[in-house]
């Protein structure tokens, strides 16, 4: 699955969460593809989809519209890992439902 595909896909189930759609259906689909997503991460990879994570360092660019705050204090699951050194991570779907990427050296597992 491309970061893109995950975008959609995971954005998507993301929204109908955070409106308050039925979850439990798009939990499962949301634990089947991370699970495939695992399974196909790169050996070597330092966090795989599923993961938990905070962000540390610099805020990327592509959160500089979030409060500092709530980006530091927020736990993020990644959703994407490039082989490009970037990650797809998105906060808890009852929070917020957007993907955003960023360095994987700018994420922490918990």
């Amino acid at each position: 699955m491309s970061g893109a595909q995950a975008d959609v896909i995971f954005g998507q189930a993301g929204h109908l969460v955070h409106y308050g759609a039925d979850t439990e259906p798009l939990k499962t689909l949301i634990g089947a593809i991370t699970a495939i997503q695992r399974d196909e991460a790169p050996v070597d990879a330092v966090v795989k989809p599923g993961d938990e994570v905070r962000l540390v360092g610099e805020v990327p660019e592509s959160l500089a519209d979030y409060d500092e705050t709530w980006l530091r204090e927020t736990t993020f699951v990644v959703r994407y890992v490039g082989r490009d050194a970037m990650v797809g991570v998105q906060p808890d779907l009852i929070e917020d439902y957007v993907i955003a990427t960023v360095p994987a050296a700018g994420v922490q597992p918990l």
